[in-house]
């Protein structure tokens, strides 16, 4: 465990059995992936779990993980929920951060080049039992979603371009994250929504990272359970599943593979949980413009030197390519025809 010393190494496997019961914690083993926390394994005598480092310090937010996961859970939804401790709460607090404790699941992921219409299908319909379940969820129980601001996009961008320009030696995946960067202010200047004119309908909780990457399946390529809601929050549906389609079915390209994929993603989800193309549309425009002022990725990679993030920043420039050449076009694409 590189980021704990070995006296906090010790001091957690200490906390782990006082506040989990366990008669021993062993074998910590960092996990590969998860790319706003950190994640190990361990094992208490036959058993294994999986341990979340949560990225956020907010109490508020780590409450509202805790209650879209055990409120889709109830709806018959195959989340991965938290180990409770022996005060009943699903988080724990050391070393400046928030932890979670999870039942280790032995599921598979699949990488979106080994993705099929048939699996995106799959997917469509798991994200539309989340939304049905989403929809009849109190407003007040988790926080809405935060939506863009430009001022704050215009001032991490100088920021990071200030920064770039004043690196004595430059690498090619930070000088493609400044080009994002610039391709963002592009969309942004030729598309100039302000939040108040799309009038987002606040109206489901949503599981906020639902992906491929989020989802492990069966063997034989069946869904089987849902993990890694950090990002839920109560947000128009149709943001959801925008995002959802263009991560899952684009990311390793554009190719006419990729919206077969996305036609079996939406169509599993339409069968599920019927949309207008009106309201897809709408969550399409609020979704790209919300993504045009992000700079998270760029952070990492320019600010702090991800190694982890760096792949990110090049289907990224795809994505951002895409959309501001066919941002007024690919909503209607994309949409299935009867």
């Amino acid at each position: 465990m590189p980021s704990l010393s070995l006296q906090a190494f010790t001091t957690l496997s200490i906390m782990l059995k006082e506040l989990y019961g366990l008669a021993s914690v062993d074998n910590f083993t960092p996990i590969s992936g998860g790319f706003t926390t950190e994640n190990f394994t361990f094992s208490s005598g036959n058993k294994r779990y999986f341990l979340k480092r949560y990225n956020t310090l907010d109490t508020q937010r780590i409450h509202d993980i805790t209650v879209a996961q055990e409120r889709f859970a109830k709806g018959g939804i195959p989340v991965i929920t938290p180990v409770r401790d022996k005060h009943g709460e699903a988080a724990f607090y050391f070393d400046d951060a928030w932890w979670g404790v999870f039942p280790f699941v032995d599921g598979e992921t699949r990488s979106s080049e080994q993705l099929t219409t048939a699996l995106t299908t799959q997917l469509g319909e798991m994200l539309g039992r989340i939304h049905q379940i989403g929809l009849t969820c109190n407003r007040e129980d988790v926080q809405p979603i935060t939506l863009w601001n430009k001022d704050v996009f215009t001032s991490d961008k100088l920021a990071l371009e200030y920064m770039y320009q004043h690196e004595s030696s430059k690498r090619e995946v930070e000088t493609v994250a400044i080009k994002n960067l610039r391709l963002q202010e592009a969309f942004i200047n030729a598309n100039p929504l302000t939040v108040a004119e799309l009038r987002p309908e606040i109206d489901c909780l949503i599981h906020g990272d639902f992906t491929h990457n989020n989802v492990f399946f069966t063997q034989d390529g069946r869904v089987q359970a849902t993990f890694d809601l950090d990002k839920a929050c109560i947000a128009p549906r149709g943001y959801e599943v925008a995002r959802s389609t263009l991560i899952t079915c684009f990311d390793h390209g554009w190719d006419e593979k990729s919206f077969k994929l996305a036609d079996g993603f939406l169509r599993g989800y339409l069968k599920v949980c019927p949309m207008t193309f009106e309201e897809f549309h709408h969550g399409f425009k609020i979704y790209v413009t919300h993504f045009m002022h992000m700079s998270w990725l760029e952070k990492k990679v320019i600010l702090y030197k991800s190694k982890r993030h760096e792949q990110f920043i090049y289907s990224s420039h795809e994505r951002l390519n895409h959309l501001l050449l066919n941002f007024d076009s690919l909503a209607e694409k994309l949409f299935p025809k009867i």
